[in-house]
């Protein structure tokens, strides 16, 4: 029996200085299961949190750098839809030379084309799903891309949309029929047609008769018109474009508004991810993370502890059953 104690005793001993002797090497408190299996479970479920709130981050970046791409094309464009304006009030003052006038309104056309085909980490911007497919077709001007929101998870059950699409930015959506009137007391008609489509037509005096009709879905058919517009001196088709510039302008200001919210949203959201990430980890470092100085100071009391063990074994087993009998 005391055999058995003094083993089981010696046992427990080494098993402790083993055990923190391990600590002190790897500076892990949880070496086993067994050593704390709710310790353990808390921990696995902050490192899957944390390495969950890093693939949020990943997404964060992914979505920051398409938009901030997007932003610089829209500053652009902008600047550039500024000029088309100009040239309508030239060309309707009759101040500049209509070859200059018509030049100028092709190469505002190419430059809308341009923008509206950017590439960014090779793929198309602003052609929604069709990221593979030039989104404006050369000839045609006609939009080939969809209206798709490329979607990226940026915490647990929220996503964000991490693109715009070219109908959001180079087109506009008239909601209803409108109409106005123009010089000469002629009348202007705007009808959406199918998508961004509007088909326009210029009625005489009597806002009966036809005098003119024609029909665009983007900035840049609008730009090709205009230009045919002012080669034929037609300052009706001219003034009755006006107002569709103003419209397509508005229309990227709100996209220019949307992406900015966008962009404030992910800054918090990256902010608050990390917040939550250091918090995690400093939970995790108190569960994982052995304290050198108790683990040094236990570990100096087991081995006093065994120490003591062994000496009391030495002594107790080299007696023979007589000796416990005196």
């Amino acid at each position: 029996m005391i055999f058995n104690q003094l083993t089981e005793s010696l046992g427990r001993s080494l098993q402790d200085y083993s055990t923190l002797n391990e600590q002190l090497a790897t500076g892990k408190k949880i070496l086993a299961p067994s050593d704390d299996a709710g310790g353990l479970k808390r921990a696995m479920d902050y490192n899957v949190r944390i390495s969950n709130n890093g693939q949020y981050q990943q997404n964060i970046q992914f979505a920051q750098n398409g938009l901030n791409a997007v932003n610089t094309v829209m500053d652009t464009y902008n600047n550039y839809l500024d000029s088309a304006n100009a040239l309508i009030s030239l060309s309707l003052s009759k101040v500049q030379d209509a070859t200059v006038g018509a030049q100028q309104a092709t190469n505002l056309r190419d430059i809308f084309m341009g923008l509206g085909n950017t590439k960014f980490n090779d793929q198309y911007l602003f052609a929604g799903f069709q990221s593979g497919t030039q989104p404006y077709a050369a000839g045609t001007f006609a939009y080939q891309g969809d209206n798709g929101a490329v979607n990226v998870q940026i915490d647990n059950n929220a996503t964000l949309a991490a693109n715009i699409t070219g109908d959001k930015v180079f087109s506009y959506t008239l909601p209803a029929a409108t109409s106005l009137q123009i010089s000469g007391g002629r009348y202007v008609h705007y009808t959406p047609g199918a998508g961004t489509t509007v088909d326009v037509e210029i009625r005489d005096t009597d806002d009966t008769t036809v005098l003119d009709n024609f029909s665009f879905s983007n900035v840049i058919q609008m730009t090709d018109t205009l230009g045919a517009a002012i080669t034929a001196n037609d300052t009706t088709r001219i003034e009755a474009l006006a107002d569709p510039f103003r419209q397509v302008q508005l229309q990227l200001r709100y996209s220019q508004t949307d992406v900015a919210t966008r962009l404030s949203w992910l800054d918090m959201q990256f902010s608050n991810l990390g917040k939550s990430s250091n918090s995690m980890k400093t939970s995790l470092a108190s569960i994982e993370q052995a304290d050198m100085v108790e683990v040094v100071a236990k570990l100096k009391t087991t081995e006093i502890t065994l120490a003591a063990v062994r000496e009391s074994a030495s002594r107790v087993l080299s007696m023979s059953l007589f000796d416990f009998l005196k």
